[in-house]
């Protein structure tokens, strides 16, 4: 529980803000998987808007081709209280791809079950293209090791050449 002299205003006041306010998307959905909380930042990297989602199978949010994963991992999370993670690739709403990373809680119900599931998503994209770029340089650096070990090995052999065309011209045979 917070402490109301947190805020001059109540705390559900509090949590509305901070879910709706928090860096990452957030998505809720009852026992039966359909949406019922859905914050703005979701709206932005799932590329929906929020009052066409809520009363939506949490699925909906899902590319086609993930939602069996998706299904799976969400029953799972339900059923044995675990969290579940798991990540997919959303165009935006330039038709880039975003690379998201998707984590799925249990909400627990007052009767010992569940009272839904969470999604708790964070946008990646940015770090997986430095990771991108970093492994290309890298590549770049060993590929220049190696041109330069190789022209090092050219240059031993030409100058050993050289060294034989010199002695050769000198010796006058």
């Amino acid at each position: 529980m917070i402490n109301d002299s947190m805020t001059s205003a109540g705390p559900g006041d509090f949590y509305r803000d901070l879910v709706q306010h928090a860096a990452v998307a957030l998505v809720a959905a009852d026992a039966n998987f359909n949406i019922v909380c859905i914050n703005s930042n979701a709206e932005h990297l799932l590329n929906v808007r929020v009052g066409d989602m809520l009363g939506q199978p949490m699925a909906n949010v899902v590319p086609p081709e993930r939602r069996k994963l998706f299904n799976r991992l969400i029953r799972r999370t339900m059923l044995r209280n675990v969290s579940s993670e798991f990540t997919i690739r959303l165009p935006d709403a330039n038709g880039e791809h975003r690379h998201l990373h998707v984590v799925l809680s249990c909400v627990p119900g007052g009767t010992g079950g569940s009272a839904g599931v969470t999604a708790w998503v964070v946008d990646q994209t940015n770090r997986i293209r430095v990771d991108e770029r970093l492994a290309q340089a890298e590549k770049m650096a060993s590929l220049g090791t190696l041109a330069g070990g190789v022209a090092h090995h050219f240059n031993n052999i030409l100058g050993g050449v050289a060294t034989f065309v010199d002695f050769a011209l000198t010796s006058g045979d």
